[in-house]
């Protein structure tokens, strides 16, 4: 049932989800919600300026260029459009399709309704000069520049947007909008790597500042203590967390025999456990986890047997994590209550105590991590027995087989 129950989870985790609120996941360049900041604002700034209060009835607004200076993708289409869509509830602009710069695409049905031939009925088909010219035409421009500041970095993204009166040629609006951006260096590769063209800047000023950002951009190496999380590990970490939810390993024991206990420890042992395995999901994260364990070992001659009953606590340190974040080793401590019936001289002596363990889990995110390290028994009748113990956790591998597009 337990296994069941964690190839189920894993196959869950592994699904794409709908985002509630975007908003959530901020990236270091431009998206959806800088865009539509930018667009509420800027026509807030049109609608409220003295240019617009003196406008009576509709004007035809044509879309002229908007042009990306910088090297990320931005759909100024989508940005000019919202635009406008956002000042349309004014009345006070209306937008044209057939003419049309870089921030738009023209309706390509305005010409070639224009050229139908005498198959179509002449009342039905446009005629010469009925187009309606723009009076006025919504330009403007993005630029982005990157500024490293101690061992932060960051983005300032300028949207510049002129309105231009088609007869005179005079600007009658302009308005800017700046998006500022910062980042710890060490985590810039992790939001994307972006390049630092300054458009604004002349072509020497230009060079020299690619060279200053280009060295911004460089990954800095993971600080001994300090957690960084690639999304790859991410995904790792959140498929190992819900395998390892209901858990089961084999473990081997080698117990080390003391003059007050009368028999050796367990050679072999079957564990069931369930609760949170731990592995970090965000920078963060402490990296702790907590499960509750049941154990129950036995000797290969049959002389003895042993149920374990206790809490496992995990320690995932960043210590132990490689470039991109995987944990790859983790340590262990754990505790609880024993019962063991040994069988002495054709008799059974059942022995009730407690016990604690403490070790290494090697290879935390593989396929079957690997536990090693140490027990002591504790028990009233006879003193105290140490032992070895190694065990093998299954349930990742088993969870592999089933999702198998999860790279370990």
């Amino acid at each position: 049932m337990a296994i069941l129950l964690a190839l189920g989870l894993v196959a869950c985790a592994s699904k794409p989800k709908y985002v509630v609120d975007s908003e959530d996941f901020t990236s270091f360049g431009i998206d959806y919600h800088d865009i539509n900041n930018v667009v509420k604002k800027s026509a807030q700034a049109l609608l409220e300026s003295d240019f617009t209060k003196a406008i009576k009835g509709k004007s035809p607004l044509a879309i002229s260029d908007i042009i990306n200076q910088n090297q990320e993708y931005i759909d100024t289409e989508f940005l000019s459009r919202a635009l406008v869509r956002a000042l349309r509830p004014s009345k006070k602009f209306t937008l044209t399709n057939a003419f049309v710069g870089s921030g738009a695409n023209a309706d390509s049905a305005i010409n070639s309704v224009r050229t139908l031939n005498n198959n179509y009925s002449q009342n039905s088909r446009s005629q010469a000069g009925t187009l309606i010219a723009p009076q006025y035409s919504l330009s403007g421009k993005i630029t982005k520049s990157l500024k490293q500041i101690g061992d932060k970095v960051r983005a300032d993204y300028l949207f510049l947007f002129v309105l231009t009166d088609l007869k005179t040629g005079l600007v009658v609006w302009d308005h800017e909008e700046v998006i500022s951006k910062i980042l710890d260096k060490d985590y810039v590769e992790k939001y994307g790597a972006y390049s630092a063209s300054n458009t604004q800047s002349t072509q020497d000023e230009q060079s020299t500042q690619d060279e200053q950002s280009q060295t911004a951009m460089k990954p800095a190496k993971k600080p001994f203590f300090k957690r960084y999380l690639s999304d790859e590990a991410k995904e790792l970490h959140k498929f190992t967390n819900a395998s390892m939810l209901a858990g089961m390993e084999l473990g081997l024991t080698a117990g080390i025999q003391t003059r007050d206990m009368p028999h050796d420890a367990e050679d072999m042992g079957v564990v069931l456990d369930f609760g949170f395995f731990g592995l970090p999901m965000s920078d963060e994260s402490s990296g702790f986890g907590l499960k509750l364990r049941t154990e129950y070992g036995w000797k290969w001659t049959g002389t003895l047997f042993s149920v374990r009953v206790g809490l496992q606590g995990y320690y995932h340190p960043a210590i132990f994590s490689n470039k991109k974040g995987v944990q790859k080793a983790s340590f262990y401590v754990g505790g609880g209550f024993v019962k063991v019936s040994d069988k002495v001289s054709d008799k059974v002596v059942e022995h009730g105590g407690g016990y604690v363990d403490a070790g290494l889990l090697l290879f935390s995110t593989s396929i079957i991590p690997i536990s090693i390290g140490y027990r002591a028994d504790f028990f009233p009748q006879t003193g105290m027995q140490h032992s070895i113990i190694m065990s093998f956790m299954l349930i990742p591998a088993i969870a592999r087989s089933v999702d198998k597009n999860v790279e370990f």
